[in-house]
């Protein structure tokens, strides 16, 4: 956890640089108290997961980190593993450069799949959030308010995923860049229709013109530059 005065003061330094945030936002004295909650109840078990990492988490405190960022003169953000888009699409309306990622996970899979056999192989941080909350997650795929699938890679083993039985000890990954286009293909182009252009952009281009990498990553062109 980094102190909200010190974040002010980076987002500073990051702005008079044309830089971009980069930010994995929770809300972390609502999730220690959501965690005390299931463990003192005898309910610590990991189906219970999407308790601790709730959707208030998040909303509250993307809303707090947006805020601040907003007024601060320069200021852009990205915001990792979102599962909700409601603060991102609001400050985009408000004309604020924020651009939202998301995962495959929350994509496909939702907080009940916590109950299924080795459920625990699903999870990643933030949680798998709620049906509604996928839904919304997908229509601002289509609406352009999440921009990226993608997200800092944490790959483990099957072992070390089901290692974990409680809230507190299960491991949360996510598949790597490889097996997630495969994945990601498979689910919206092949099994949902979706453009090809549009699979290449939340994949690959988005990514690459937001980190000022494109073209040189992000495009297959004639005479393009491999690196």
């Amino acid at each position: 956890m980094i102190r909200f005065g010190d974040i002010w003061e980076i987002f500073k330094v990051i702005a008079a640089h044309g830089g971009l945030g980069v930010i994995h936002a929770e809300d972390g004295d609502i999730v220690m108290h959501i965690y005390d909650k299931p463990i003192a109840g005898n309910r610590a078990e990991f189906e219970n997961m999407a308790e601790a990492h709730d959707a208030l988490s998040e909303k509250l405190s993307f809303r707090r980190i947006i805020r601040l960022a907003e007024n601060v003169p320069g200021a852009a953000l990205y915001m990792m593993h979102t599962s909700g888009v409601e603060a991102v699409a609001e400050s985009r309306a408000r004309g604020f450069p924020i651009y939202g990622e998301t995962l495959h996970q929350y994509l496909m899979f939702t907080s009940d799949d916590y109950r299924r056999p080795q459920g625990q192989i699903y999870h990643t941080y933030p949680s798998l959030k709620s049906k509604a909350d996928q839904r919304a997650l997908r229509a601002g795929l289509r609406d352009g308010v999440i921009r990226t699938v993608a997200t800092d890679e944490v790959c483990c083993t099957l072992a070390v995923e089901l290692q974990g039985r409680r809230i507190d000890d299960t491991t949360g990954g996510n598949a790597g860049v490889e097996p997630r286009l495969a994945v990601m293909y498979t689910r919206t182009v092949t099994e949902q229709g979706w453009p090809l252009e549009t699979f290449v952009d939340l994949t690959s281009t988005s990514a690459a013109k937001l980190m000022g990498l494109y073209p040189r990553k992000g495009a297959l062109a004639v005479g393009g530059m491999r690196t």
